[in-house]
């Protein structure tokens, strides 16, 4: 029997008990904590740009419904159910609940709406302390947007 050059490199391969069978499953147990740990931090950071544009928009739509008003007692329910009605849309986000609204009169000719959102309530943040995020820029438990507008109906 004649012996062809890839049986005999089969041959020294087996003799010398090279085998990489498990270097997939290796490499795999090495690179997937990373992969994991980028995946879920890229979502919960999308989570809380999220949170935050929500909140933005909030306080945006609340200031817009002010205008209407004429006095400031007028204002700040105007501004809180107009921030109910947006929240409520965010609901499986977001729980109007947690959220508080302010009315300031800047002057005679402006006033100024504040959104705050607690974020203790939003379970999926809580995975933040394993992934080293803060939930907001300043490290806080609160997303707070403002936004100013002019007085209308005079």
């Amino acid at each position: 029997m004649t012996w062809l050059p890839f049986q005999a490199l089969r041959v020294a391969r087996n003799w010398r008990g090279s085998d990489d069978r498990g270097a997939i499953a290796v490499e795999f147990a090495l690179v997937s904590p990373v992969l994991f740990l980028l995946a879920f931090g890229v979502m919960i950071a999308s989570l809380q740009l999220a949170v935050a544009q929500a909140v933005g928009y909030t306080a945006a739509e609340a200031a817009r419904a002010t205008v209407v008003g004429m006095t400031p007692a007028e204002r700040q329910t105007l501004a809180t159910d107009r921030a109910n009605q947006v929240m409520t849309s965010f609901q499986p986000l977001l729980d109007p609940a947690d959220m508080q609204v302010t009315y300031a009169s800047l002057n005679a000719r402006r006033s100024q709406v504040t959104v705050a959102y607690d974020l203790s309530s939003v379970r999926i943040l809580s995975f933040n302390q394993f992934l080293g995020l803060n939930p907001s820029a300043a490290g806080s438990e609160t997303v707070t947007r403002q936004f100013e507008v002019a007085n209308g109906g005079y």
